[in-house]
């Protein structure tokens, strides 16, 4: 048996559902070649990864905790919630990640208007059949302008284009931040806001703790050695659960791969006792 303080983690990982470039599988399959003990697949609103790995019954060697990437309106800026230990069958879940991939693809097709507007080349039809079945995002704006060559990476798609205040932007989600932590909350899991320091203003998390969120993202690839401490600072101080994680979506930074960042087991146990906590107390709603 493995002992905890040798069980590698990550908590924050992406597949082709959302805007990773692996399959589920796949990435249970990176994770078992890197001896990664537990991670969480957190796509952007869905979880249709969660639902084929069940479905294909996963390695019992690899534990798997039901997770979500919500993306949430606040000020007028976006804000991406991590719910960890969902109730992935429940229908209250499905039902609001329905609404939210709606959202999303309208909110995709009017960002490729505006960049058709900016006099860049989008073929509508193969782009929009390309996101047909899982979340758009505008890394996939981003990567379409690459393939196209009317930017020259990535990077510059996103400050040209894509980021906040930019032409080919628009702010929009299903969710406000309130929602999105009591959403999270209704379907059994753990609210946390995931990495804090991309934050428009750090005065924010105290507002967030006082909407009732569970924890912080304290371990993630961009962000310093003292950001870490004063978030993990920050988090024991005001009694909130820690997480971390790559953020992997495809193989292009040693940096970002699937268990790259310190990520302690104990943390993962902290959660499933929080949440049982608060499930025997009555505080959190089956939602059937």
């Amino acid at each position: 048996m493995i002992e905890n303080s040798k069980k590698i983690c990550d908590l924050h990982l992406h597949s082709f559902y959302s805007d990773g470039s692996l399959s589920p599988q796949e990435l249970v399959e990176e994770a078992l070649k890197r001896k990664v003990f537990c991670i969480s697949i957190t796509d952007h609103d869905s979880i249709k990864a969660i639902k084929e790995l069940k479905d294909a019954n996963y390695p019992d060697c690899l534990k798997l905790i039901e997770g979500v990437e919500l993306t949430a309106s606040y000020q007028d800026n976006e804000v991406h919630i991590l719910g960890y230990l969902v109730n992935s069958e429940s229908d209250y879940l499905n039902k609001g990640l329905a609404e939210a991939y709606q959202v999303r693809q309208i909110r995709f097709r009017e960002m490729s208007e505006r960049l058709v507007l900016q006099g860049l080349r989008i073929d509508k039809e193969s782009l929009f059949k390309s996101v047909k079945n899982i979340t758009p995002t505008r890394l996939h704006l981003a990567k379409y302008l690459f393939k196209t060559r009317q930017v020259n990476s990535i990077y510059e798609a996103f400050k040209r284009y894509l980021n906040p205040e930019r032409p080919g932007y628009i702010c929009r989600s299903r969710f406000s931040l309130k929602e999105a932590i009591d959403f999270i909350h209704r379907c059994r899991g753990l609210a946390f806001l995931a990495h804090p320091h991309k934050l428009a203003n750090q005065d924010w998390i105290a507002r967030f703790v006082s909407f009732g969120i569970d924890g912080l993202e304290v371990s993630y690839p961009t962000m310093s050695s003292q950001e870490r401490s004063f978030y993990k600072r920050y988090a024991l101080k005001n009694k909130l659960l820690l997480s971390g994680g790559s953020d992997f979506h495809q193989f292009l930074n040693k940096s970002r791969e699937i268990g790259s960042v310190d990520v302690p087991y104990k943390w993962v146990v902290a959660m499933e006792k929080r949440r049982k906590k608060i499930i025997e107390s009555k505080k959190a709603v089956e939602i059937k």
